[in-house]
């Protein structure tokens, strides 16, 4: 079950979000299974070491987003807009990207554990 806070925060935005998990991240993960994200616009955020799997990108707005060492296992993007977004080293094992638009950002392979 996605934590109802984590949610709220990564919805409110990339500069909300990022003080806020700057402030927390020594203290919890960031664990947000199954979280509904969907149509959500998301700019400039860093997702360390997210755990979001199962959770619904779908028709959300990407933009400047790192997401480095996450657990994404089988998140759906279909019909999300993905603008400079970079998958670092995450496990992205069944996720839907059908439909997706991607535009720049990258993929990098090498899970870390």
């Amino acid at each position: 079950m996605a934590n109802p806070l984590h949610v709220e925060m990564l919805k409110q935005g990339g500069e909300t979000w990022n003080r806020w998990w700057t402030e927390r991240q020594a203290a919890e993960d960031i664990s947000a299974f199954a979280a509904d994200i969907r149509g959500a616009h998301l700019q400039g955020l860093k997702l360390i070491g997210a755990k979001l799997p199962i959770s619904n990108f779908e028709g959300a707005y990407l933009e400047d987003v790192v997401i480095e060492n996450a657990w994404l296992i089988s998140a759906r993007f279909q019909g999300a807009t993905l603008h400079n977004v970079h998958f670092t080293k995450s496990d992205l094992t069944g996720v839907h990207f059908d439909g997706a638009r991607i535009i720049g950002g990258g993929f990098e392979s090498g899970v870390s554990s």
